[in-house]
């Protein structure tokens, strides 16, 4: 199942009563397609420009699970009801976001060779340990060459070298 955000503006002229029975409509659309995670309560705003000749709408949103083979065919039931104005429907990018992270996590254990049956929390923990260790690693490396370079002996050998090479 992937996750969804569906933001909606309701007509303006609906009483309470309407209003509930669409937004009633409107989730039983998406528990039909899916399931309803999250949703916002309804609230009356002031649109930035009109839309379908109405200045004020009523504006509510929802995150919701659903199979993407339902998708279409909710919006187009979405786009039949007149009471709502305007819709938008978007993949929720949070998810694509955790997905990526995990994949990234799992990449870095298999490239060390562990298995990955371990619980999130101690994949994160040993994620992180590596992130640790591999910072460290290049702090070390770099204090290290650094040191050559600041060591007495390298600024003579390199003096030794610029001079044969201005003589020549």
């Amino acid at each position: 199942m992937t996750e969804y955000q569906i933001a909606l503006l309701y007509s303006p002229q609906l009483n309470e009563v309407d209003l509930a029975k669409a937004n009633a409509l409107v989730e039983g659309l998406i528990k039909e397609a899916g399931e309803v995670k999250q949703k916002n309560t309804l609230e009356k705003i002031k649109l930035g420009y009109p839309v379908k000749k109405q200045t004020e709408a009523f504006f509510t949103w929802l995150f919701f699970q659903a199979e993407a083979e339902t998708i279409i065919p909710l919006q187009n039931k979405l786009k039949e009801e007149k009471d709502i104005l305007r819709f938008l429907l978007i993949k929720d990018k949070l998810e694509k976001k955790e997905k990526k992270k995990k994949s990234l996590k799992n990449k870095i254990f298999k490239e060390a060779g562990e298995e990955i049956e371990e619980g999130e929390e101690e994949l994160e923990k040993k994620a992180l340990e590596k992130e640790g260790a591999v910072e460290e690693k290049k702090v070390k490396e770099k204090e290290s060459t650094k040191k050559k370079e600041d060591s007495p002996e390298e600024k003579a050998k390199i003096d030794e070298e610029l001079e044969k090479v201005l003589n020549d």
